[in-house]
């Protein structure tokens, strides 16, 4: 809020210096590995719950 930036935002201007490209290289492994564990955990779970409904038909 207010003035400063927002992750993209400060991820774009990062990268015109290369002394810290280095971490933007790591912030961007780390939000790439939560996203993935995130949507391996929803289809585990959606799977898991398709499960349950088929063999307890209502």
């Amino acid at each position: 809020a207010g003035t400063e930036p927002t992750l993209p935002l400060y991820i774009w201007s990062q990268l015109r210096f290369p002394r810290s490209l280095p971490t933007v290289m790591a912030l961007g492994t780390v939000i790439l590995a939560v996203s993935f564990i995130i949507a391996g955990t929803a289809e585990i779970l959606r799977h898991r719950g398709l499960g349950a409904i088929r063999r307890n038909p209502a």
